[in-house]
């Protein structure tokens, strides 16, 4: 599946400047620390250091629940064509829902809306540099087979509860949903629809999930394990049973097999 992140939003653009590749699908099986495995026709699963180096490392991980910087950042003001088209993609990524929301708005008189990102948190592997060392203080290299593969460490994990929503009318006036867009969205979401004191909507999960990863190449080289300094968007794509997984570039959606 080809999906693509508008980077001139707002909130899309602040997503990219981070780093956070946005993941399909989404789950929950996935840590700091943890090692994807990318060959040289550009597939890549999830793997495991063990499987590559034979060591066992000791990944220390850190929490941040606030991830302040994106609580109450919001979306360009989108009109309701584009937002419901850019919603649609977002509730994929949380794994709730898909498809085009244009219709569940024409009830409501709403001509422009605006997102935010509900519950973000993220977790970090706070021992990167560390485990790098480690890695060469024990001699660490690639197993027979692995030789030729490119290695990306998980460095962040992300996660949300869900997408928040405000609504306005062509005077730009807030206005509420319509019984009925409020019927067919909860339909094409699979999620609890909440409206809040504010007067927004909040699509909620029943708990947080992996949305996206931030990550660092690694490679062995002259006998040593080093951290590759990005030169250009990482390219690679899932292998895995059923539809092929791609993945784009400055977009930053990877697209793995559940493991």
């Amino acid at each position: 599946m080809n999906c693509s992140r508008d980077t001139g939003d707002e909130l899309m653009a602040a997503l990219l400047a981070e780093g956070i590749n946005l993941i399909l699908p989404p789950r929950d099986n996935i840590a700091p620390g943890d090692l994807i495995i990318a060959d040289p026709q550009g597939g890549a699963r999830l793997g495991g250091w063990h499987e590559v180096f034979n060591l066992q490392l000791s990944p220390e991980v850190a929490t941040d629940p606030g991830f302040k910087s994106f609580q109450f950042r919001a979306s360009s003001i989108l009109q309701v064509g584009v937002a419901a088209s850019v919603m649609g993609r977002v509730l994929q990524a949380l794994g709730l829902g898909s498809g085009s929301f244009s219709s569940a708005f024409s009830s409501s008189n709403a001509d422009t809306i605006q997102l935010s990102i509900v519950a973000p948190a993220n977790k970090e592997l706070t021992n990167f540099d560390a485990v790098l060392v480690q890695m060469n203080e024990a001699k660490a290299e690639p197993a027979q087979g692995y030789t030729d593969r490119n290695f990306f460490v998980v460095t962040k994990v992300w996660r949300a509860r869900g997408i928040r929503i405000s609504v306005a009318d062509k005077s730009k006036k807030q206005v509420d949903l319509s019984a009925k867009a409020v019927e067919e969205l909860t339909a094409k979401a699979k999620m609890e629809l909440k409206r809040e004191d504010t007067g927004s909507y909040a699509f909620l999960a029943a708990s947080q999930l992996i949305f996206g990863l931030t990550l660092r190449e690694v490679t062995y080289k002259d006998g040593a394990i080093v951290d590759v300094a990005p030169t250009g968007p990482l390219k690679f794509r899932g292998k895995g049973p059923g539809d092929p997984f791609a993945f784009i570039g400055d977009d930053a959606f990877v697209d793995l097999p559940e493991s």
